[in-house]
């Protein structure tokens, strides 16, 4: 019996209680399944990436794209718009100018390593391929076609350049060794500039060598211990066994090394990666292997298996950490925290792989979480004895 001596009727507590179990588990179960935004690593090992890359905050200054360190042997561009050379003609510099066509080809080779570079001022979808251990295509295409939203800088010594179905102007017919070569040796940088176009560029790389290496094991003849392991840096094709009184020395084969060439800058703002493309009815994927991490531990590290999905759906911004080509294969990672990461063998199986809100929350505020969760308990019995009338308002 209540306050006001009226009697409690099993009925109406049974109505309460199953009201409060209701509301408690909708919402604990609504928890469980909508996912939380948070700070995830991508690894992706992949054949192609694609993805948008924002503009930057100073127009003027524009996002440089290509790493420092990026050293050429030769380059292709199709699709310019503009190109100014400097050249030294009797102790005097003097510029070049033109205007390549849509299917013009400009090919620049040295024997010496170059340095291109490349600065963005517009919005941008960038396209790469590789290509064998050392060679890779980038296509280029803005978002607004208005406006010359990159320029590219060429830094050599000794150059020459192929001028591919081009009409020669005037003041570049006098410079040509041959019908369709220039040579430059000033020194002074090449200027290329597009945007209006999809332009494609097309790199050979002077990449490092492939660095082999062998192991020195010396091993006791009586224990069958090995006594003493050194790393050598030479290249070894089979083993070799040679016996020194109580002594076994054995150089052996070991692991070889990759080679990696950092493509991009870091820290360059992007959008929307694509790691698969839809052709015709099927979805081809580029994953090769890689890794998506939560270094908030809200869940364990997720293995990216070869020819999965993997879809970043919102626009969120991410930040590009690396961008490497290592062994004719990209490796891409990025940081950002987006709203979902999806991955699956095809489309109508991809799982989401953020935590839910229960699990951040049983991560981050648990607490809070459980002090929440008792409080709201609470308030609804509360008010369901309350409407009942089996509590004085």
């Amino acid at each position: 019996m209540n306050k006001s001596g009226k009697e409690i009727k099993p009925k109406n507590l049974a109505m309460v209680l199953g009201a409060v179990i209701l509301i408690t588990g909708m919402a604990i179960l609504i928890l469980a399944f909508i996912p939380k935004s948070t700070v995830v690593e991508i690894s992706a090992i992949t054949d192609r990436a694609s993805f948008t890359i924002l503009p930057p905050q100073l127009l003027d200054i524009g996002t440089s794209l290509l790493d420092n360190s990026l050293k050429v042997k030769s380059l292709q561009w199709k699709g310019v718009d503009k190109m100014e050379a400097t050249t030294l003609e009797e102790s005097t510099l003097k510029i070049i100018k033109f205007q390549p066509d849509t299917e013009d080809k400009i090919c620049l080779e040295s024997n010496e390593p170059f340095r291109v570079s490349i600065d963005l001022y517009e919005k941008a979808h960038i396209l790469i391929q590789p290509f064998d251990r050392d060679k890779l295509k980038i296509t280029l295409k803005q978002e607004n076609s208005e406006n010359a939203g990159w320029e590219s800088t060429v830094e050599y010594n000794n150059l020459e350049m192929k001028l591919k179905g081009i009409k020669n102007p005037a003041d570049i017919e006098s410079h040509l060794t041959r019908h369709d070569i220039l040579k430059f040796t000033s020194g002074h940088p090449l200027v290329i500039k597009g945007g209006q176009r999809e332009t494609e560029l097309g790199l050979h790389l002077f990449s490092p060598e492939r660095q082999f290496s062998g192991i020195l094991e010396v091993i006791d003849s009586r224990s069958g211990q090995i006594v003493e392991t050194k790393d050598l840096p030479v290249a070894i094709s089979e083993s070799y066994v040679v016996l020194l009184k109580d002594r076994v020395v054995v150089l052996k084969k070991g692991s070889n090394q990759e080679t990696s060439v950092n493509l991009f800058r870091p820290d360059i703002n992007i959008q929307q990666p694509e790691f698969y493309r839809l052709s015709g009815s099927q979805e081809e994927s580029f994953l090769i292997g890689g890794q998506v991490r939560f270094p908030a531990k809200e869940r364990e590290n997720v293995e990216l298996e070869r020819d999965f999905l993997l879809e970043v759906p919102d626009p969120a911004q991410l930040k590009l950490k690396s961008f490497q080509l290592i062994d004719g294969h990209l490796k891409i990672v990025l940081w950002g925290k987006p709203s979902s990461v999806l991955l699956g063998p095809t489309p109508d199986l991809m799982a989401e792989l953020l935590p839910s809100y229960f699990v951040w929350l049983y991560t981050h505020k648990l607490s809070t979480f459980v002090f929440s969760t008792i409080g709201g308990v609470v308030t609804t019995c509360i008010g369901g004895l309350t409407l009942f009338g089996m509590r004085k308002s």
